[in-house]
């Protein structure tokens, strides 16, 4: 027979789904294969499901035990009794995996009588834009659906934008309790219920444009020393610089300018060679400006109004102590819990290009598929590059880098560089260590919904 069929392999029977390529329920999920036995021909016969070519992607014995969705069933009997002429079905369902094909073979004594079209494998998922007002996001979007469909690659993810709705701006998602107001905004406008199923989950993200994703570091004090030699005419330029929780030292900005009424909090002592503590929070004044409009990194002392007596005996030691707000990191994006990733149209405070956000959101998705596949639960298996933490939050893809654990730091190294690496790089596409887990990705994702 002529001809190929496309079987939707994540999506179950239902209606919802039946739209655009998807023409009938039979090209969801599991489908059926009817044969007619003919008068007296046999007792049984089989039928088998084979591959088609030689470029379907294989699972792993350790996959196929990790997750049902990643076996293939190649071989079902059917039954029949009596001499009447009898048309059968038997029910087949394909591997979770995109762009594999098969045909079915109906066998008879051994011999082929009937042969199927060519079935070839899709999957689908859904999202919709919620945008804060007032945001520039991308007003095009297939260099985010391209890349799953990707069919050089066989990834074939369909990818569907139901729409766009806007809900009011929140100026900066940086904790939980922001992340939790953020959802119970979005749930307002959500509209992907459609594609949503309780406990059989939602196979439709919300994709939601914030302002900045700023994290901050509340109440930080560093030290300088100084004694007695210093200028007490001439200013001190103070770095901010210091070690975050799993980050290697580095300059840090203040928070100023990211949450109305939010400040970078300044206050400053300095203790003097005899013990006694001088407030001198007045002293401290801001550094310029050096990234965006409100990036400053750098304080700026006076120790005009210090004792003079300090000043009388170069060995005199002292030191000044500094507390501030600052900003620990900002996020380009997020995958949260519930059927959610959140993409941040400005960061350092500055715009973010479209191009980036697009990247983002290749991304976020990826980590909503499974990866980077760690090779546990009902992911395939892990590949040689994905890492967990080392500065970065959640599994991600090293290629293309290395990592200094002594410095905590990350630099280029050999190899072909990942959307997945841990931060944004520029890149938008999936590596070649990490093509055969999004190929092999389960995308019956079971996401819970916003809106339950």
């Amino acid at each position: 027979m002529s001809g190929s069929l496309e079987q939707w392999v994540n999506l179950f029977k239902i209606d919802n789904f039946v739209e655009d390529e998807i023409t009938s329920e039979h090209r969801l999920g599991r489908f059926k294969v009817k044969v007619t036995l003919k008068n007296g021909e046999a007792e049984y016969l089989k039928v088998r499901l084979v591959a088609e070519g030689s470029d379907n992607i294989e699972y792993s014995d350790s996959e196929k035990r990790r997750n049902i969705n990643f076996k293939l069933v190649k071989t079902q009997p059917i039954m029949t009794s009596g001499d009447a002429e009898t048309e059968l079905e038997q029910e087949f369902w394909l591997p979770a995996a995109g762009g594999n094909k098969y045909k079915i073979e109906a066998m008879y004594k051994g011999d082929v009588k009937a042969t199927s079209k060519v079935i070839e494998s899709r999957r689908k998922l859904f999202y919709q834009i919620i945008t804060m007002r007032g945001l520039t996001i991308p007003s095009d979007f297939s260099g985010f659906e391209d890349e799953y469909w990707n069919e050089a690659k066989k990834y074939y993810i369909k990818l569907k934008n139901i729409g766009t709705a806007e809900i009011d701006r929140i100026e900066n998602i940086g904790s939980r309790s922001d992340s939790n107001a953020l959802k119970e905004s979005a749930k307002a406008v959500y509209s992907g219920q459609d594609y949503d199923f309780g406990s059989a989950g939602s196979y439709c993200v919300a994709v939601i444009f914030t302002d900045h994703l700023a994290v901050k570091d509340a109440g930080k004090t560093l030290r300088w020393n100084y004694n007695g030699s210093i200028s007490k005419t001439t200013n001190r330029n103070l770095t901010i610089r210091y070690a975050s929780p799993g980050q290697a030292v580095g300059n840090h900005y203040l928070w100023r300018d990211l949450v109305t009424g939010e400040g970078p909090n300044i206050s400053a002592t300095f203790t003097d060679h005899t013990g006694a503590e001088h407030d001198v929070t007045s002293d401290i004044s801001l550094g310029p400006v050096e990234v965006g409009s409100s990036g400053i990194k750098k304080l700026i002392f006076s120790p005009a109004n210090l004792p003079d007596s300090f000043f009388e005996d170069a060995s005199n030691s002292g030191f000044l102590s500094i507390t501030f707000d600052a900003v620990n990191r900002m996020r380009a994006g997020l995958a949260l819990g519930d059927n959610v990733i959140v993409i941040c149209t400005r960061a350092w405070w500055r715009d973010t290009p479209s191009s980036k956000m697009l990247d983002v959101m290749v991304h976020e998705l990826g980590h909503k598929i499974g990866m980077v596949s760690d090779g546990t639960g009902k992911k395939p298996d892990a590949t040689s590059k994905q890492y967990t933490g080392q500065g970065h939050v959640g599994s991600h893809c090293s290629n293309g880098y290395s990592y200094d654990a002594g410095t905590s730091t990350w630099s280029n190294g050999a190899g072909d560089k990942c959307v997945m690496y841990g931060s944004t790089n520029g890149v938008r596409a999936f590596c070649g260590e990490c093509e055969a887990p999004v190929r092999k990705a389960d995308c019956d994702v079971k996401w819970s919904s916003i809106a339950d």
